[in-house]
């Protein structure tokens, strides 16, 4: 992951998010499992503020919310080769203590 989000800071020329402590779901772990889901490339997406397949509105708010230490909420759509599920989540807490990542369903 590190290699990935040094490209994209470097690429993109964004400010990094800090995401303290990660944390997955039970759900995420088992595509990581059955299905070689990698959640590092998502985190490398929200460490240079692409926040993914979020309305303008979200973009906004996540703008926002970095600068006054609120939620910050990124979705991304999984790929095809997943079954039944269509997006995960990163959840970075207001502290920047802690990051969640769940797929959208739970």
């Amino acid at each position: 992951m590190v290699a990935v989000t040094k490209y994209l800071l470097k690429e993109y020329r964004r400010p990094s998010v800090d995401f303290g402590s990660v944390y997955i779901s039970s759900g995420v772990a088992e595509l990581m499992e059955r299905h070689k889901l990698n959640p590092y490339v998502y985190l490398g997406r929200a460490a240079v503020q692409d926040w993914g397949e979020v309305s303008f509105e979200q973009e906004r708010e996540n703008a926002e919310a970095l600068a006054a230490g609120q939620t910050v909420l990124a979705q991304y759509d999984l790929p095809d080769h997943i079954p039944s599920h269509r997006a995960l989540q990163i959840i970075i807490e207001p502290t920047r203590s802690a990051t969640t990542i769940i797929l959208a369903s739970e």
